[in-house]
Order: structure tokens, then C-alpha cells, then sequence
């Protein structure tokens, strides 16, 4: 079994993190820079994790992978991969006054290293999937219900998928769409659906040459139909973008070579005309990566290419505002080499660098959430050898 790009062993997390981050930085130091602008914002640091320890852990957590859910009186959620009582992550919620709560500590049994978010319904109750541990090592999906009550949903098996590392979608009648990382019929990942009675349904098992080791979420129109991607497979081997009709029938919508992009781990988002917008974390003319358009007929158009000053490795899935316009984060690059946010014109074509984050909140890979004021907020992972193992951010406009 294939195991995550981002470590997946908690024991040798923050390590492992570090001396992969290490290598990146030291292969992207000389690249050249591109046509990128910078606008001043306000960013602010809404909470630092490990700033609660419990003998050798960071009992509030670390390492968050995962973006920001929001409630509507401005609480968020969230998990971190690691922390809590057994250093195997956490689930958390963020008061709209700061006030950080505990919500739940994984322990293997129920579940381990979750890197997927939460999905907040409308009574209250959270949704997610732990990466690994339950009682057959493959990961659980959960939920935490409003008096704070843990309940794991399912336990993944293997055969019907494991390494679940994506943020749940919901359709209109309450069921739950996600992929898996890895297992299935070949091994490389599952797309499933769970319903409202706790029933989970493999809908597809990737088999390589229709994509490998789905690591984002879906996205689902009004037809039914689910769009995604995969980090690997494909004829070149360097990743899909697919669709999965409701009669269970996938789609390669296209599959990257490297040179167009290489390894999209965040997922596609659409505009009203039906294209679709993502990025890929390598590849492309600078090969730290692409932001990309897929239209109805199949035509990739690379939009942007990375070159490190404007930003490296972009991670996550994008978001849009109303107007159009997409902003998501660069793992590293920027001007000190520690990350980006950055928002993409889709009518000017042109990319601007709203934040370069520095030691007090560096590395992000997460989503990141908009709000109705145009505040952006997120989440960024740091390192042992920052000042945080992870911080929750705002980034205010001026």
C-alpha cells in the first residue's frame, strides 16, 4: 500500500515534515521569478497550537492539514494530525473571542492522524474521517454530535477503502461523499458514499490508468455528478482530473504529462459556465507547480506557473468569491520561503500575493475560508524548528 506524500507515521511526524520541507527549500532556492504583484493585508494570528503540553505532547494538538469550518455565530473547527493525549491529532473548535476547546483526542481505536476537516450541518453536529487507527488500522469516518458526544461512523476495512484524507461533501437528502487515499479493489483509492443511516457504498475503486491515491474531496453539481482528482495514475502516471456520473461511470477528464502539472492533491472548483479550476504541487514550466483551467471540452489551460518568489507547491483545493476571482496557498515560496496566499483574477489572468508568511505562521496547505466582510482564514502547519507547530490565521483586507 502506498503511503501519504505528507508523513502518515505519527511517531515520526514532525521530523519526517521537517526533513522533507528542508529538501524542498534547498531544490528551489535559484528559481527565477515570474510576473507576480503584492497587495497589503492585515494578518493576524487567531490561535498558536502547542501552546498546551502535556508531558512530552501538545495536548491542544499540532501540525494542522486541514482548513477551517464555520458555524453560524462564528465558531470554527478543525483538526490537527498530531497532539492530544496520544499524539495522534485532535478535533478543536475556535470561539469567534479565541477561545480555544478540546473537543476530542483520537487513541488509535477510534481512529489516528486525521488530515481531512470537518463538516458542520446545521444542528450542529461535525463530520470527518481519521486517516488511519480504528479497529483495522484503515481509518474511521466520525461524528461529533452538538453536547460534544464521539461516535465512529464507519471503519474502513481496506477492501472498501483506506488513508480516507479528504473533507466530507453532503447532497441535499443528508448523504456524505469523500475519497480514499488508498484501497479499494486495486489498492489506490476509493470514492464512497455514506448515508443517513451509517450505510457506506464503494462507488469506485481506481485502478491506475483512471487516476491513483485520490487525496482531495469532491465536488458535486446539481446533476449528481462528482469531479475530483487524483495525486497519481493516469496514462503518464502524474495524476487525473475525473468525473463520476450517478450511474457510477468514471470519466478521465484529463490526465497530466508533468510538463502541463504533476500531482494535483488539491481538488478542482467550478464557475457558472462549468470549467474547472485547480492546482498541481510539482510540474509545469518551473516544476513547483500550476494553477490550471479545464474547460467543458476537455482542454487543460495552465493560468499560472509557479516559480517560487510567487509561491511554491500550492496544496489545497482553491475557493472563489462571487465575483470570480479564486485565492488558495503555496506550501513554501514567497519571500522567505515559508509559504504564500495568494488570489488568481480569473478575467485578467493575473495572480496577486495577498500574504508571505513568515516564522509566526509558515507552511500552509490548507483551503482557505472566505467570508462575507472578504476576510480569509486558514490554517498553517509550521515546524519543530519554528516558533509553533501550527497556527490558525486571519488575513484582514485593507
Amino acid at each position: 500500500m502506498k503511503s501519504l506524500l505528507l508523513p502518515s507515521k505519527p511517531a515520526q511526524h514532525v521530523r519526517g515534515f521537517c526533513a522533507s520541507l528542508s529538501t524542498l527549500m534547498l531544490t528551489g532556492l535559484l528559481l527565477v521569478a515570474g510576473e507576480s504583484a503584492s497587495i497589503a493585508q492585515t494578518l493576524s494570528i487567531s490561535y498558536t497550537f502547542c501552546s498546551q503540553t502535556s508531558g512530552a505532547f501538545c495536548s491542544d494538538g499540532a501540525l494542522p492539514y486541514a482548513g477551517l469550518a464555520r458555524d453560524g455565530a462564528g465558531n470554527f473547527y478543525g483538526t490537527t494530525s498530531v497532539g492530544g493525549s496520544k499524539n495522534l491529532g485532535t478535533v478543536y473548535k475556535l470561539s469567534a473571542a479565541g477561545q480555544y476547546t478540546l473537543l476530542h483526542s483520537f487513541s488509535t481505536s477510534d481512529g489516528a492522524v486525521p488530515y481531512g476537516g470537518v463538516f458542520i450541518d446545521s444542528s450542529g453536529n461535525l463530520y470527518g474521517t481519521a486517516t488511519s487507527g480504528g479497529p483495522k488500522a484503515n481509518g474511521v469516518l466520525y461524528k461529533i454530535d452538538g453536547a460534544g458526544n464521539f461516535k465512529v461512523v464507519h471503519v474502513f476495512q481496506g477492501s472498501d477503502g483506506s488513508q480516507p484524507s479528504s473533507v466530507l461533501i453532503r447532497d441535499k437528502v443528508g448523504n456524505f461523499y469523500g475519497t480514499t487515499y488508498s484501497g479499494g479493489a486495486f489498492g489506490l483509492g476509493t470514492i464512497f458514499k455514506l448515508t443517513l443511516k451509517g450505510k457506506l457504498t464503494t462507488l469506485y475503486s481506481f485502478d491506475g490508468p483512471t487516476g491513483a491515491n485520490p487525496y482531495a474531496g469532491l465536488l458535486l453539481d446539481s446533476n449528481g455528478n462528482l469531479f475530483g482528482t487524483t495525486t497519481a495514475g493516469g496514462g503518464p502516471g502524474y495524476g487525473t482530473i475525473f468525473k463520476l456520473d450517478p450511474s457510477g461511470v468514471l470519466s478521465v477528464l484529463y490526465a497530466f504529462d508533468g510538463s502541463d502539472g504533476s500531482k494535483p492533491y488539491g481538488g478542482v472548483v467550478r464557475d457558472p459556465k462549468g470549467n474547472l479550476y485547480g492546482t498541481t504541487i510539482s510540474g509545469g514550466a518551473g516544476g513547483v507547480g500550476i494553477l490550471y483551467k479545464l474547460s467543458l471540452l476537455g482542454k487543460l489551460t495552465p493560468l499560472y506557473t509557479f516559480d517560487g518568489v510567487s509561491g511554491a507547491n500550492p496544496y489545497a483545493t482553491l475557493i472563489a468569491d462571487s465575483t470570480g476571482n479564486l485565492y488558495g496557498t503555496t506550501l513554501r515560496g514567497g519571500v522567505s520561503g515559508l509559504g504564500t496566499a495568494f488570489k488568481f483574477n480569473t478575467s485578467s489572468q493575473s495572480l496577486t500575493t495577498i500574504e508571505n508568511f513568515q516564522l509566526q505562521g509558515a507552511y500552509p496547505v490548507a483551503p482557505l475560508l472566505l467570508d462575507a466582510e472578504g476576510n480569509l482564514y486558514g490554517t498553517t502547519l509550521g515546524t519543530s524548528d519554528l516558533p509553533s507547530l501550527g497556527t490558525i490565521f486571519k488575513i484582514a483586507p485593507q
